[in-house]
Order: structure tokens, then C-alpha cells, then sequence
């Protein structure tokens, strides 16, 4: 397995995930701040709040599938790796079982629907030797990491995240964000009226 790629992978996973966090309080701001053009949109039948700010929904993935069952040897080999490090029969400790049984739970559930990526991160954490993984994976990180590269840019480029990270901080006008909401601004004034 290419390591840096992996790591990239997790990366862009981490920052993915932190980018929709944000953008959740972003929404919140931006509703906050353009509750009047929100109400204006809605009630003329414009496009409404949901098609501006709608809930994050990503782009499908693309053709992500690897024949799992190939090479399922490996990653049984990892979980049995996993588990003879984590297993909750491991220790006396009640609340270090607690946390090994959660731990368990993850290892399992990342097998049974393998999820190889969260597998190996969790054997990663556990300083757990990860075997040779097949070059074939190779490929698919490079596709993951383009499509959650393009999940981000696609939140980055919502407008309630344009306001609260490019337009709010620097003092521009509200108006400055209207035509990405097809408002006309004399038109919306007319209506405030």
C-alpha cells in the first residue's frame, strides 16, 4: 500500500468531514443574516432557501468498487491482527474494556461492511502491522481522494460558506451575494416596501 497515499486519503477524509462541520454554523450565520431575502425568496415562488442552502448532499461517487473479495484474505488478516490486540478479554481494567469493547465494535462493523479505509486506520492507531495491501488500491485512493476533493470544493463553494469566510470578513455589502441567490436587488427592495 502506497502510504502517502493513505495518508492523503485520511486527509482529505478529515478535512471533508471538518468542512460540512463548518458549514452546518455557516448556514446558521448565513440564515441568521438574510432571513428578510430568505422570507422574499420563499414567498415569490424564487428559488427557495433549500435549493440556496440545501442540506449537504455529495456527489455520487464515482466507480469506486474493488473486488473486496480478491484479496479479503488481507483484511481478515489485519482484523485478526486487530482483535488479538484489542480484545476486551485482553485486560482487567473495566474501563479500559469499555473503550477495547467499542474498539471491537468498529473492527468488526469496518469487515463485515468492508470499509478497508477505516480498518486499516483503526490497526494504524493500534500500532497494528498492516500487510502488504494489493497496487490495485493504489488507484482507487487516487479516485477517492479526486471525489472528496470535489465534496469539499463543492461545500466551499456554497454561498452560505462564500458569506461567512470571504464576503462577511471583509466588510462587503450584503448585496454583493445577491446574484448568487437570483435576487434582483430592486426587486427586492420593491417587495420590502
Amino acid at each position: 500500500m502506497n502510504q502517502g497515499l493513505f495518508d492523503k486519503l485520511l486527509k482529505y477524509k478529515s478535512e471533508l468531514s471538518s468542512a460540512i462541520e463548518a458549514e452546518k454554523e455557516y448556514r446558521e450565520v448565513f440564515e441568521k443574516d438574510f432571513a428578510d431575502e430568505i422570507e422574499y425568496l420563499n414567498s415569490n415562488n424564487h428559488k427557495n432557501q433549500e435549493d440556496i442552502l440545501g442540506e449537504f448532499v455529495p456527489p455520487p461517487p464515482g466507480p469506486f468498487q474493488y473486488d473486496m473479495k480478491k484479496n479479503h484474505h488481507v483484511f481478515k488478516e489485519i482484523y485478526k491482527k486487530l482483535v488479538k490486540k484489542i480484545h476486551p478479554d485482553l485486560c482487567q481494567d473495566e474501563d479500559e474494556k469499555k473503550v477495547r469493547e467499542e474498539k471491537m465494535k468498529m473492527a468488526t462493523e469496518f469487515i463485515k461492511s468492508e470499509n478497508w479505509e477505516d480498518l486499516i486506520l483503526l490497526a494504524r492507531k493500534e500500532k497494528v502491522d498492516v500487510p502488504y495491501i494489493p497496487v490495485e488500491y493504489n488507484k482507487l485512493m487516487k479516485k477517492k481522494i479526486e471525489h472528496i476533493k470535489n465534496e469539499i470544493d463543492f461545500v466551499k463553494n456554497k454561498v452560505c460558506w462564500v458569506w461567512c469566510v470571504d464576503f462577511k470578513p471583509n466588510g462587503y455589502p450584503k448585496t454583493q451575494i445577491y446574484p448568487s441567490m437570483n435576487i434582483v436587488e430592486e426587486e427586492y427592495i420593491a417587495w420590502k416596501v
